[in-house]
C-alpha cells in the first residue's frame, strides 16, 4: 500500500454502550495490527449513519460494524487494495460459520419483491469524492422520507440500515463490483439454529482465534449477540 497512513483507515460506529464495548474490543485488534481506526460514538443507528462521510478523518474509509471479530485484522489491507478504484462500495454477500455463501432469504424477502440489491452495510467502503457524498446525501433523504416509501413485505415503522442502503443504491442506480469481500453473519437462524442467539445452540471456543462447531473462522465474524464479549 503506497498511501500514507493518514490517508486510509477503519471507522467503527458505536452510539450505544453495548456497541461501544464491541467497538473498543475491535479497535484493539486493529491497533495490534497497526491499522488506523477511529470509533465514532455520536452516530450509528439507522437515521444517523449517513453522517459518517463527513465525520470520517480518512480520505479512504472502511466503515465496519462494531460487533465484528477479525481473526486476521490485516485482511482490511487487502480490501483497501481491491477497492482502490472504487468511489463507494457495499458488501453484497455473507457466509455462514461453515464458510458457505448464505442463500436463505427469510429475512430479506422485502428486498427481493421490491427488486432491491442485496447489500450488507456492515462493510462499507468510500473515498472522499463527489459520488460518495451523493450516496450519503441520498441515504439521508431516504431516512427522512421513509414514511413515504411503499415497500412490499415491509411492516416496520422504522427503517433498518441494510434496507435504507439498498433503497439508496437502487435510486442512484449503482452497480457494485462483485468482489471477494465477505463476512460471516452468525445470526442463528441463518446458521441452522432454532433461535437467533447462536451461542445457546452452537459449540464455540477460542483456539488460535474463534472456532464454531469445529470450523475455524477465517472470515471476519459478525457475532450479532452483543453479550458474546462476556463469554470471551
Amino acid at each position: 500500500m503506497q498511501d500514507p497512513v493518514s490517508e486510509y483507515g477503519v471507522v467503527i460506529l458505536a452510539d450505544t454502550p453495548a456497541h461501544e464495548r464491541c467497538a473498543q474490543w475491535l479497535s484493539v485488534r486493529f491497533k495490534e495490527a497497526n491499522i488506523p481506526s477511529k470509533i465514532i460514538t455520536t452516530i450509528g443507528r439507522a437515521g444517523t449513519d449517513w453522517q459518517v462521510f463527513e465525520l470520517s478523518p480518512y480520505r479512504r474509509t472502511l466503515k465496519i460494524e462494531a460487533d465484528m471479530y477479525f481473526s486476521e485484522p490485516t485482511v482490511v489491507m487487502d480490501w483497501f487494495r481491491m477497492l482502490q478504484d472504487e468511489d463507494i462500495w457495499v458488501c453484497q454477500d455473507v457466509v455462514d460459520y461453515r464458510g458457505n455463501i448464505i442463500t436463505d432469504r427469510r429475512f430479506r424477502k422485502h428486498l427481493d419483491v421490491n427488486n432491491l440489491p442485496n447489500v450488507y452495510n456492515a462493510i462499507t467502503y468510500f473515498r472522499r469524492c463527489k459520488q460518495a457524498n451523493k450516496f450519503f446525501n441520498k441515504l439521508k433523504q431516504v431516512y427522512e422520507n421513509w414514511d413515504k416509501l411503499q415497500l412490499r413485505e415491509w411492516d416496520q415503522a422504522e427503517p433498518d440500515q441494510d434496507t435504507a442502503y439498498a433503497v439508496t443504491t437502487a435510486l442512484l442506480d449503482i452497480k457494485f463490483k462483485p468482489l471477494p469481500i465477505h463476512f460471516c453473519h452468525v445470526k442463528g437462524q441463518l446458521n441452522g439454529c432454532q433461535r437467533n442467539d447462536w451461542t445457546k445452540e452452537l459449540v464455540w471456543e477460542w483456539d488460535a482465534g474463534l472456532r464454531i462447531n469445529t470450523y475455524q473462522q477465517r472470515y471476519p465474524t459478525h457475532y450479532y449477540v452483543k453479550e458474546f464479549l462476556d463469554y470471551g
